[in-house]
């Protein structure tokens, strides 16, 4: 929890963050649907897309918290709507522009918050590297995917966009790894270095797309054998400051598989299985049993798709995989097209994805209507430039 001290500051920094966020969005929203028919075609394309938040509606009726849920909801048809009315108005590369800047600037203010003001931006909980930051984020897990994504983004910026940006990309990505250390996070560390290993990877089969298959299926199961033949290979882990239990997490997710056997289909509704860290209620929540058990305040189950089973239940999970396989093979058509132009376009959309999942077997960002959740909706939604050429085997 971050400190006490400064509680006025905190509170004014608080509402004025809330104020800017719901100023925006009601801006964006607005403007979205003065576009009216256009907008509600868009929408109407994703089918799945629409079931999806139907069945995420559909979970007041047997929610523990309906206040909880509804407000969660809100926040999604917020992030939806934005996502959306983005993919109508901008050209993906112009949204791969402002992504960049959205991401710089909330890495910089959140120096600036930790500076001026330790108490809201430093965590008391402490680590090798010193005080913990979370910056103007909630927690030091949500600082670390915005600076791991920022990573991503910079890095296949560097690598693609023209030399005139190249001073803001290199920036960028010192930027963003200095705050992936600050905030301590393992999960944002480990990656990132994955997503700049696909970033090159996927650079060099962009020429070569008939042999990105055999690679990838020889580099998997070189790394299945190698933690079959050495599990002693978890260790390495201690380097990011994990172990071989992900930090108590591998004790959640045997808890949430545990508790899931209960309401199989429909889960527990929308945030009504853990009592989000932010809130203070007196009602039981299924999760508190979970809790007690681990002795601490447990907040989610640390990997996006068992909270969304927790949530949601099997046919929300199915739902949710359905879009991220249809934005992932999107996003591998159009890497692997054999139009040569706009590269960093071609490439941004599966290097985000990648980050989203690789950071989804810890983390719930990608489920949770922030950042993460934008990009995937954007992906669905926009119309990228048709390739000339298509993998036709994706």
């Amino acid at each position: 929890m971050p400190r006490t001290q400064d509680a006025s500051w905190l509170q004014v920094l608080e509402t004025l963050i809330r104020y800017v966020f719901n100023f925006v969005s009601i801006v964006l929203i607005s403007s979205a649907f003065l576009r009216g028919k256009s907008l509600v075609k868009s929408v109407v394309r994703q089918k799945v897309l629409i079931v999806y938040l139907l069945w995420i509606s559909s979970s007041l009726f047997w929610t523990t918290s309906i206040s909880n849920t509804l407000s969660e909801y809100i926040r999604f048809l917020v992030t939806t709507s934005i996502a959306v009315y983005l993919a109508q108005t901008t050209p993906p590369e112009t949204f791969f522009s402002l992504l960049k800047k959205a991401l710089f600037a909330s890495l910089f203010f959140s120096i600036l918050v930790c500076i001026f003001l330790p108490g809201y931006g430093i965590m008391e909980q402490r680590s090798s590297v010193g005080p913990l930051w979370q910056g103007i984020f909630n927690h030091k897990n949500s600082l670390g995917y915005v600076a791991a994504l920022s990573t991503s983004v910079f890095f296949v910026s560097l690598l693609f966009i023209e030399r005139r940006s190249a001073f803001f990309d290199v920036l960028g990505v010192i930027l963003s790894i200095f705050m992936i250390f600050k905030s301590g996070s393992g999960t944002a560390l480990v990656s990132s270095a994955l997503i700049i290993s696909v970033g090159a990877a996927l650079r060099v089969f962009q020429k070569f797309p008939k042999h990105f298959f055999g690679f990838s299926l020889f580099a998997g199961l070189a790394l299945i054998s190698v933690f079959v033949f050495d599990p002693k290979i978890l260790s390495i882990l201690s380097v990011v400051g994990k172990d071989d239990t992900f930090t108590g997490r591998t004790a959640i997710w045997s808890g949430a598989l545990e508790a899931i056997q209960s309401r199989p289909l429909t889960g527990f509704g929308l945030r009504g299985f853990f009592l989000p860290s932010y809130r203070e209620s007196s009602l039981p929540y299924p999760g508190d049993d979970l809790v007690a058990r681990l002795q601490w305040p447990v907040p989610n189950a640390h990997n996006a798709f068992l909270q969304v089973l927790l949530d949601l239940g099997l046919v929300g999970l199915l739902m949710f995989s359905a879009l991220l396989i249809k934005a992932l093979r999107k996003a591998l058509r159009l890497n692997f097209s054999h139009d040569q132009s706009q590269r960093a376009q071609r490439l941004w959309p599966i290097v985000v994805l990648s980050l989203a999942l690789i950071y989804s077997v810890t983390e719930i960002d990608l489920y949770l209507p922030a950042s993460g959740w934008v990009c995937l909706v954007f992906i669905l939604s926009a119309k990228f430039e048709r390739p000339r050429v298509h993998a036709k085997n994706l």
